[in-house]
């Protein structure tokens, strides 16, 4: 479980080696795993297709193609659950870059599936119309809080 936290954490891995275990977690997620470590590749998959990087460089980001390969295996999920709806935000979230930004066409489908869902508006806002995780999201994304009075702005 571990292991697919820090994999997903390590941005400035070549492309190539993203997308290798890009396709190993959609094979995955097409089991029945247990809860918790489904929950790690559900996060993992988030930070290997994310759109903006939290620190790394835009070279080692995921073609748009090979994202909507991942978008179509994580929109098989359950919606509902929260870490699914975070993870398919991250990787549709509107750049305003047409080499990184997903086909406009797969954006209003992950925008049908989030409303479907309940997702909240913000991330329905962060695909539609691209912008910054908030404070919460943030949590989510990194793992854990950060100590009090430091922010991280996440722009590129």
């Amino acid at each position: 479980m571990q292991i697919w936290y820090t994999a997903g954490a390590l941005e400035w891995i070549h492309p190539q080696l993203k997308w290798e275990l890009a396709e190993r977690l959609i094979r995955l997620l097409e089991t029945r795993p247990p809860e918790a470590l489904l929950a790690a590749w559900i996060w993992a998959m988030g930070r290997l297709i994310q759109r903006v990087p939290s620190y790394g460089p835009l070279n080692t980001l995921l073609e748009p193609e090979q994202v909507a390969a991942c978008l179509t295996a994580l929109m098989r999920l359950d919606g509902t659950q929260r870490i699914v709806q975070m993870a398919v935000t991250l990787g549709a979230r509107r750049t305003h870059d047409r080499y990184r930004d997903i086909a406009e066409s797969l954006r209003q489908e992950v925008i049908r599936w989030l409303q479907t869902y309940r997702a909240a508006d913000h991330l329905v806002a962060l695909v539609r119309e691209g912008g910054e995780l908030d404070v919460h999201e943030e949590q989510e994304v990194f793992g854990e809080s950060l100590p009090l009075g430091l922010r991280l702005s996440l722009t590129p």
